[in-house]
């Protein structure tokens, strides 16, 4: 699998534990004064998949992106990553 793949597939987990650990209604009462370190540490693993995710090409993150906007040309980490690299141009699919 490519490296876009793989970051895409980590990212929608990432999404879905996120989205059930803020409406499951067990969560709070079970954890009680750990659920919101908890959160702190799902936004930081939402954060290390932003980055752990390279081009195999030049090592640049998967989520770092060229993104043109009023005729400026603008970097970034986006959720959705282009599908070639925005630092060597290279396929970041195979």
């Amino acid at each position: 699998m490519s490296a876009r793949t793989n970051y895409l597939t980590a990212f929608t987990l990432h999404v879905l534990a996120v989205l059930a650990y803020a409406v499951v209604p067990a969560f709070p009462s079970v954890l009680k004064g750990w659920y919101f370190p908890g959160f702190i540490l799902l936004a930081l693993s939402g954060l290390w998949i932003s980055f752990a995710f390279t081009c195999p090409a030049c090592g640049l993150s998967v989520a770092w992106r060229k993104i043109s906007f009023n005729g400026k040309t603008l970097y970034g980490h986006l959720p959705w990553p282009p599908r070639r690299c925005s630092g060597c141009d290279g396929p970041l699919e195979d």
